[in-house]
């Protein structure tokens, strides 16, 4: 009898999960309707019109599915919806107007559950980006994108975002502006107008790494955050034909500055630093050939196991923070520290 009633309350457990998954296993995600647009041949033939047609949800989620060509379009975006192209070299968004005062090629408000990918997005007009995201936004994801040619930024956020291998390149101000938590991973930003990346945050937590910043006029990146990850970085070639900018300017309260390779940039190389009783951990770079000071010694930072060498000058010091376990040649100031190196490996100093 035993063995029955221990069957049937197997049974019972099993159909309870089946029928009311929510009690048990989580309940699958909602598929997701697609629709095309197309030139020919697909469901409609602009991406406004897509959009207008569709009331997705978190229940009834949406992928619209672009064909190549390119999309005379200003696109606003709804929630619940993925955009996909069919790739940055066949399928183009390009804003019909670069006229007025704000032109964003496609706007992202206060929405959930956006995702943009596969396309080249150009063509913004007066303060406008090529994608703008507007506070209250949440669950939005750009990636594999190409952002080239908007007059005034390429990606503009307000909301927490995850900015993934996309190309944005010769946009006519920042390549990336925020104010809020940010994942930024793995892009190519470049030869934008003014900054790579320029950032206010200074309440948010903020992840760049993996990405090639090179070739922007101003500054590679110049960030005012409470906490920084900035690892993994290539920042080479910025400054324009100027020597007062900075590779990588970051503040925050507390950070991780670590195996970038931070190359030949015009003006310096690093100035970062914590004034708020925080730490910045500078470590494991290689800072070389800018034509400023490769490094600036500011309160609140700890400088180990960095290649400091042939910069205009190597380490700006003011006795202010624990610099040990480096290479470097040149020096003004009083360094702080132990156990460093010149590049010919004899004990500095």
């Amino acid at each position: 009898m035993l063995k029955y009633k221990c069957g049937f309350y197997i049974f019972a457990i099993l159909f309870a999960f089946i029928v009311s998954p929510s009690q048990g296993l989580a309940a699958a995600a909602a598929p997701k309707a697609k629709i095309i647009v197309a030139k020919s041949g697909g469901n409609y033939t602009t991406i406004t019109a897509a959009l207008n047609a569709i009331t997705p949800s978190a229940s009834n989620p949406y992928i619209i599915e672009v064909w190549p060509g390119t999309y005379a379009e200003n696109i606003t975006m709804k929630s619940y919806v993925t955009l996909q192209g069919s790739g940055t070299s066949v399928t183009v968004i390009r804003s019909p107007t670069t006229a007025g005062y704000l032109v964003n090629v496609i706007e992202i408000g206060s929405l959930t559950g956006v995702s943009i990918a596969g396309f080249t997005i150009t063509g913004s007009g007066g303060y406008g980006a090529g994608i703008n995201i507007s506070t209250g936004a949440s669950s939005v994801s750009i990636r594999n994108n190409t952002i080239t040619g908007n007059i005034f930024g390429g990606i503009t956020t307000r909301s927490p975002t995850t900015i993934m291998d996309n190309t944005i390149t010769s946009n006519g101000n920042d390549g990336i502006s925020f104010d809020s938590a940010q994942t930024i991973r793995d892009n190519i930003i470049s030869n934008n107008g003014s900054d790579g990346i320029d950032c206010y945050t200074p309440d948010s937590e903020v992840i760049i790494t993996g990405n090639t910043i090179s070739g922007n006029s101003i500054h590679g990146v110049q960030c005012n955050v409470a906490s920084m990850t900035f690892t993994n970085n290539t920042v080479t070639g910025n400054g324009g034909t100027t020597g007062s900018y900075y590779a990588v300017q970051l503040y925050s309260k507390n950070g991780m500055i670590s195996g970038n390779k931070i190359t030949d940039n015009k003006g310096h190389g690093i100035e970062t630093g914590s004034w708020w009783g925080g730490l910045v951990t500078v470590t494991d770079n290689k800072i070389t050939g800018n034509g400023g000071t490769g490094i600036f010694d500011n309160p609140g930072m700890v400088i180990l196991h960095n290649n400091i060498t042939n910069n205009g000058l190597d380490v700006s010091a003011n006795n202010l923070s624990s610099i040990s376990f480096n290479v470097f040649d040149t020096t003004a100031g009083v360094v702080k520290g132990a156990y460093n190196l010149k590049s010919d490996a004899t004990p500095w100093p």
